[in-house]
């Protein structure tokens, strides 16, 4: 017969067994999932980061194509804060902070060169600061221990503070495709000189995401702009044949404010249709300049191509044949209005 302690030996071994298998197949299992960060409510104004509770994502992925992702993406930042998902390239905010940013976005008391509260000329550093660690900013500056910027993010002599204020409405959450995911990308530089902004340069990106995010930015819409500011100064174009991409120029002198808006051409022609959004409305790029008109700066972005450069812009007049003027009112009365472009920059 066989003993107790024989038995007993025997149960122990088949449970280690068992259990050992259990976990490789886990171990497999999970190079086939995502950990995604969940957002909850905000702990602390001084900390913008995410929360650390993650949520399971099954989604379809290799070693490699994760390689090819971190390399070819543009916007690649690293952080002190977790950031569990590579491909969730930036902190996003938490909601309660996006709420925020919302009504400030939306507040009919800051009207251009005015940006969430914060204008060119007239609001301090120190209060610019203040707003920006209550709507939970994030600045890579920050996350290294780098205090002040260095003589590369200068300007004038002038200091440039970067951030990034990445919304993540549950309404607009990224959708995974693969490993092409969508993002938000909201980044905020000010230039400062004497505790006051005297600058404020805006940029914000999106890529496959769903059409709430408009509602965002709904007043620094092209057509928004032309409604309320009236007839541009000047308008300049850039266009390719090549690739059907373009971008329009909207300069307000007096208010020392470049809008830039970035779009498709329609029906693989040379027509601009500058208020019909993109068809899938999935994407957009909006860019805005906005200075202190007292200041030596120059109206235009000094570490970009200016949009008075022929090689890569040509006015309107040039562009479309018709004035400023013209445009402005044929998108007025008509917002369906496309022009066809009649000289491309060479």
């Amino acid at each position: 017969m066989i003993s107790l302690k024989s038995k007993l030996l025997a149960c122990i071994l088949i449970v280690f067994c068992l259990t050992l298998a259990g976990c490789i197949r886990n171990g497999q299992q999970k190079a086939n999932f995502t950990l995604v960060p969940s957002i909850e409510k905000s702990p602390d104004p001084a900390l913008p980061t995410r929360s650390t509770t993650a949520q399971i994502k099954p989604t379809i992925t290799s070693l490699s194509s994760a390689t090819t992702m971190l390399t070819s993406t543009a916007i690649v930042y690293s952080s002190s804060t977790p950031t569990i998902n590579p491909l969730l390239i930036l902190p996003t905010m938490y909601p309660d902070r996006e709420r925020d940013m919302y009504k400030l976005l939306q507040a009919k008391d800051c009207e251009l060169p005015c940006y969430l509260g914060i204008t060119p000329g007239k609001s301090s550093w120190e209060e610019t600061k203040g707003l920006l660690t209550n709507l939970g900013a994030y600045s890579w500056m920050k996350a290294y221990g780098i205090e002040e910027p260095d003589s590369k993010f200068f300007e004038n002599g002038w200091p440039i503070y970067e951030y990034h204020l990445n919304p993540r409405d549950p309404a607009i959450t990224p959708v995974a495709y693969d490993w092409d995911w969508g993002y938000i990308d909201q980044y905020v530089a000010f230039t400062v000189a004497e505790n006051e902004v005297k600058r404020i340069k805006v940029s914000i990106t999106t890529q496959r995401i769903g059409g709430k995010y408009r509602e965002y930015w709904k007043r620094y819409a092209l057509e928004e702009v032309l409604r309320r500011l009236g007839e541009p100064d000047q308008v300049f174009l850039g266009a390719s044949e090549s690739n059907l991409q373009y971008s329009i120029h909207i300069v307000y002198e007096k208010l020392s404010a470049v809008m830039e808006y970035d779009g498709l051409l329609k029906d693989n022609r040379g027509w601009l249709c500058p208020l019909q959004p993109i068809e899938d409305g999935s994407w957009m790029n909006l860019k805005m300049t906005l200075t202190d008109s007292t200041t030596p700066l120059s109206i235009y972005q000094p570490s970009v191509v200016p949009p008075t450069n022929r090689a890569v812009y040509l006015p309107i007049e040039d562009a479309l044949g018709i004035s400023a003027k013209e445009f402005y009112n044929r998108l007025r009365s008509d917002p369906a209005a496309c022009f066809e472009i009649k000289e491309f920059p060479k």
